[in-house]
């Protein structure tokens, strides 16, 4: 029986192929440092023409020089790309044939600081990558893949067993460790862990504060990790070879395949369609590659056309989870998305209630969205700011009538709450 079910959100549509296929790759490589974490200043000493070994740092946080990114490959520095005030966007590498290897040392921080995987593990609150100043209260491993185009993470994890035993054997020495995942996973789950809990198939059942506020309603808001079980074989790997891995299981459109880590995947753009590393509602858009916790590879139809007087259209063919009672039985219930049109360009926040529609979490959306806007973080601490993650907004933002960037303002209003050192009295 299930443990806990979610009577709030939408059962988007599971159409996994469950087999593992073959791809060739070039010898193109590409890192760029802001998808591991977007709140350091990253920084390299490399070179165009370096040369750069497996497991050599290629980047480091400019305050926190431990915390770095390491190369799960062994070649050549093509082309360094900076932005705006020299912030480091890509660094560009071509794979050499010969495998030089540099030895990484060190206990479980140490080689998670080393090598860029400690962005694997989320801390809370704020959910920005494991900082290891605190130790956690407990760790939370998410296997729910409730989100659209999500990569099935039980069938990953099969695929590497030992390592994944390593990695939760790691993570129980640090706190006490509780699995989320679905109801027919759960007897596969407990023979890592008796601390298993089952959800729905409702998303936002696979965002990690909805499994901490129903497992341990306690925690919520205080020092706690949380990791995505299909980054388990990635952190096991680490820990058991001493060596970043070069590879890993990625879910593209057609069904599953090993991926170089941070290859350059310019070449699987197509005109038309927008390439998004991560599921469809929380994912980034692919410039050159993904981050290394990244294990799904989606596309998008980039359409433009806009429907004729659609601010009357009455939704007989469209996609939507709020019906227009009289074209109930015509419309078509949202079960996945198809393409990226917003249907509408960005307005005063309006119809207050319908966040909270699919927001199982106790939380008033439309006030603390308010409070956010008005900059008033103190009054946006005290309505849930710490309980979520930007990730929970997601779901709301694609039902937003008023077309805001709801994931950017919680994402931003975290940054500035940890600023002023709100984490302080965490």
């Amino acid at each position: 029986m299930t443990d806990f079910i979610i009577k709030k959100g939408i059962a988007f549509e599971r159409l996994d192929r469950l087999d593992i296929v073959n791809l060739e790759f070039d010898d193109k490589r590409c890192i760029e440092p802001l998808l591991f974490d977007s709140s350091r200043r990253w920084k390299t000493t490399l070179k165009v023409g370096d040369s750069v070994k497996i497991n050599e740092t290629v980047c480091f946080d400019r305050r926190s020089p431990e915390f770095a990114i390491g190369s799960p490959f062994s070649g050549f520095v093509g082309e360094i790309v900076y932005g705006e005030r020299r912030t480091l966007l890509a660094i560009h590498f071509t794979v050499s044939e010969s495998q030089n290897v540099e030895v990484l040392n060190g206990d479980f921080t140490e080689l998670m600081k080393k090598s860029g995987l400690f962005s694997l593990i989320k801390e809370r609150p704020f959910g920005f990558p494991v900082s290891f100043q605190k130790k956690p209260k407990a760790i939370f491993i998410n296997a729910v893949d409730s989100a659209p185009e999500s990569a099935n993470s039980t069938f990953i994890v099969k695929q590497k067993i030992d390592f994944v035993k390593t990695a939760i054997a790691t993570l129980e020495a640090e706190s006490d460790v509780f699995i989320s995942c679905f109801d027919e996973d759960k007897s596969f789950w407990q023979e890592f862990s008796q601390n298993v809990f089952s959800f729905n198939n409702l998303h936002p059942a696979g965002c990690s504060s909805v499994q901490i506020a129903k497992i341990r309603p306690n925690l919520v808001g205080q020092n706690v990790w949380t990791v995505d079980a299909v980054n388990l074989p990635l952190i096991g790997e680490l820990l058991q070879t001493k060596s970043i891995p070069q590879s890993r299981l990625i879910k593209p459109a057609f069904g599953y395949s090993e991926f170089p880590l941070a290859v350059n995947l310019q070449k699987l753009k197509c005109d038309g369609k927008r390439l998004i590393g991560g599921n469809l509602l929380n994912g980034h858009k692919v410039h050159s590659s993904i981050a290394f916790g990244c294990a799904e590879l989606n596309e998008l139809k980039e359409k433009e056309e806009h429907l004729l007087f659609g601010w009357i259209y009455p939704g007989v063919s469209a996609l939507s989870k709020f019906f227009n009672p009289l074209f109930k039985l015509l419309a078509k219930p949202l079960k996945r998305l198809e393409d990226c049109r917003s249907h509408g360009g960005l307005r005063t926040l309006v119809f207050p209630g319908i966040y909270d529609k699919v927001m199982p979490l106790n939380i008033k959306v439309d006030f603390l969205l308010k409070s956010i806007m008005a900059n008033d973080i103190d009054e946006a601490v005290s309505l849930g700011l710490l309980e979520i993650v930007p990730e929970d907004l997601a779901l709301a933002e694609y039902l937003c009538p008023s077309k805001l960037p709801l994931q950017k303002m919680v994402a931003d209003a975290l940054l500035q709450a940890k600023g002023e050192g709100v984490d302080e009295v965490c």
